[in-house]
This record gives structure tokens, sequence and C-alpha cells, in this order.
């Protein structure tokens, strides 16, 4: 049961790993085919810059907000994938515990029968 879990577990991680890099790729895509600045400057009338400028703040707020519920959502994934290890752990504890009590009275009950 473990096992199967601890694999399942990885590949959810490496899938939102995955997930993450291609949306970094894809942005850093897009930007990298976006005129620079300093060519556009030419081409925008004066009066729009401000709004231009505006507008390409929005989006660096808006990209910057996704990436920051995107860091938060891992977080708590990795929170809640801890807090599940951590739980199959402490069984795994316990039922070795209790199959050393088992152990330790069959010990226990052989060396008294061998003196006998």
């Amino acid at each position: 049961g473990s096992m199967a879990s601890m694999g399942s577990r990885e590949r959810g991680e490496a899938g939102a790993e995955q997930q993450l890099r291609d949306r970094m790729a894809s942005a850093m895509a897009s930007m990298a085919s976006m005129p620079s600045v300093a060519s556009m400057r030419d081409k925008v009338p004066e009066e729009l810059i401000p709004a231009v400028a505006a507008a390409v703040q929005d989006t660096v707020n808006e990209i910057r907000d996704a990436m920051k519920q995107d860091m938060e959502n891992m977080h708590l994934d990795m929170l809640r994938q801890f807090h599940m290890q951590q739980t199959e752990n402490r069984q795994i504890m316990q039922e070795f515990g209790r199959q050393n009590a088992e152990l330790s009275a069959e010990v226990r009950r052989l060396r008294e029968e061998g003196m006998r």
C-alpha cells in the first residue's frame, strides 16, 4: 500500500513541477517574441505612453500575483504531503512497535522453555 501511494505522490510532484516549468517556458517564449520597448517608443504616440506603462504594470502585477498564488498552492501541497507522510510513518512505527513487543514476548517464552 505505502509503496504505491509514494509512487503516485512522486508522480504528482513531478507533474506539478513540469507544469510550472512549461508555464515559465511559455511566458519566457512570449516575452522573447515581443518587440523591445526602445523599438516601440518611436511608434507609440507620447500621450499613450502612460497608458501603455500602466497596462504593462498591470500585466506584471497579474503575473506576480499568479506566481505568488502558485507558490502558496505548492507550499500548501507540500505541507499536505508532509502531513500524510508523517501519519503513514507513525502508523508504520506503531506496527513495528507491536511486532517488536510480540517478538520480545516470544523470545522470553522460548528462553523460559529452554531453561526447563
